[in-house]
């Protein structure tokens, strides 16, 4: 199951320190003590029975919370930045709010209180790159202090009165509150998008956008704004500072990414505390300065990407952007698809769309995988299915990807090119593709085939490789004649073995 490849992953680069512990939480976990570690617990023992210092890691899924999560000191708890954030939904029943957290980390999650009241309350922590929603009252409720941090993240309220998507109140210390590109939206009844009444010490909030149905920003003077997207005459109490707009953003989703033309684009500040990537994995800075709002806008692919666009198919939503050449996004559209990471030894089940670093081996003889790779600013995606391959890419260059046949047996010397057909056949493997006139090459044992159409396949014999063509138009490089061929829907090429 997919908590396999998250923990597998986490293993290879995580050294915790002797005294912290990992623990998992699956929406098919079904421990209810333990380490969490052999078997997945529950997202409540996971959160509620880990100790002081300890790490939570959520694997990608929706769940259903039935109890609060009240951790018991200073967690770091965060889904896998290479997946969709865990849907975390609170029961209609459950007291509010869902989580509440004092100190620590939460890192890469939606809780969505779809029923009842608060999603969070931060007594104190680092919260990055997570969803917040709220169907009836503050999406988010914060009692500060120096070590208090909201970045790249959304927060949304549909709660109709008296409420905000992020409320800031007195904490019981010197608050000092710091809200770093966040998306803060009110948007029924008279929901604000940010009340602040901190006194103690303040709040900065830098490269935010903030819309109320109705206050955009309700302050006090001790709330302090700069270089963010509210409107004045829908605000009341602002201390405003330098870079402020207030033209109305453009959406390119429901998620709040920015459009095209939006006024937020490249309008933020350099800001060394808004953290290195937005909620996509995308680098915060991707033109000429930091986006305002939670997500930088993904300009589309030029050149040779051609039909590239800058953000996953509609499918594959939620998925953090791949990285060229570290990483591609993978999922299962047919059948079972495996995958086994750098580094492992062991193929692990793909049950949920995730990324994976480039370099890693598709099984993909029992199903078909969509995947999707970087290129020129973009993004393409493709089809493939019927044997194992090797994700490859450079991460320079246009983001041609490499996809190399692995896995079947394979002729080791020229006496068993002339085997029986029976051999032959026992000795083949074939890859089937389909794309979009994306920037996909299939290698064989003799040769390369670039896509310049949009199906073909690639398949290993003992005496060669076969390139089929079944609709557009592929270049094969023969690998032993050092030539190029091109290969038109209905033919195929033939490239004898080395």
């Amino acid at each position: 199951m997919l908590v396999s490849i998250v923990t597998i992953a986490l293993t290879l680069v995580l050294a915790p320190a002797a005294d912290a512990a990992v623990r998992y939480a699956a929406p098919t976990g079904g421990a209810t003590s333990g380490d969490c570690v052999a078997a997945p617990c529950t997202l409540e023992v996971a959160v509620n029975s880990a100790a002081d210092g300890d790490e939570v890691v959520i694997a990608p899924g929706t769940y259903a919370l039935t109890k609060k999560l009240v951790p018991r000191g200073e967690l770091d708890v965060h889904g896998d930045r290479d997946h969709a954030w865990p849907h975390i939904v609170g029961a209609a029943n459950l007291q509010y709010p869902m989580l509440k957290l004092n100190g620590g980390s939460l890192e890469h999650v939606w809780l969505d209180a779809a029923s009842n009241l608060e999603a969070l309350v931060l007594q104190e922590g680092i919260v990055d790159g997570v969803r917040l929603e709220s169907a009836n009252g503050d999406a988010a409720t914060v009692y500060g202090s120096d070590a208090t941090v909201i970045r790249n993240s959304v927060i949304h309220s549909a709660g109709a009165t008296n409420s905000a998507a992020l409320w800031l109140r007195d904490g019981s210390g010197a608050d000092n509150v710091e809200i770093r590109n966040v998306t803060a939206m009110g948007t029924a009844g008279t929901a604000n998008g940010i009340h602040c009444d901190v006194t103690n010490g303040g709040a900065t909030i830098v490269n935010s956008i903030a819309r109320g149905k109705g206050y955009d920003l309700d302050f006090l003077p001790a709330c302090d704004v700069s270089y963010s997207n509210f409107r004045p005459g829908s605000s009341t109490g602002v201390t405003a500072g330098i870079g402020n707009q207030t033209a109305e953003p453009v959406f390119a989703d429901n998620d709040y990414r920015p459009a095209a033309g939006s006024p937020t684009v490249d309008a933020g500040a350099l800001d060394t505390r808004a953290g290195s990537v937005d909620p996509d994995g995308q680098p915060r800075m991707l033109g000429a300065a930091p986006d305002i709002g939670a997500y930088e806008y993904a300009p589309p692919a030029t050149g040779d990407a051609g039909s590239a666009e800058p953000e996953l198919p509609e499918e594959l939503k939620g998925v953090p952007l791949p990285k060229q050449g570290r990483s591609v996004v993978v999922a299962a559209a047919r059948g079972t698809i495996r995958v086994r990471i750098p580094g492992s030894d062991r193929f692990v089940a793909l049950d949920e769309a995730g990324r994976v670093p480039v370099g890693s081996v598709i099984d993909a003889r029992a199903g078909r995988v969509q995947l999707a790779s970087a290129v020129d600013g973009g993004v393409q995606a493709g089809l493939f299915w019927g044997s194992k391959f090797k994700t490859g890419q450079s991460r320079h260059g246009s983001g041609m990807t490499t996809l190399s046949l692995r896995g079947g047996a394979v002729c080791p010397s020229a006496s068993l090119a002339v085997a029986s057909r029976k051999s032959k056949r026992k000795r083949r493997r074939g890859l089937w593709a389909r794309d979009h006139g994306g920037l996909y090459r299939t290698r064989g044992n003799d040769s390369v085939a670039t896509v310049r159409g949009t199906r073909w396949l690639t398949k290993d014999r003992c005496d060669g490789t076969l390139t089929r063509v079944k609709r557009g138009v592929v270049s094969v490089r023969d690998l032993r004649r050092h030539k190029s061929v091109v290969v038109k829907a209905g033919h195929s090429y033939f490239a004898r073995s080395r």
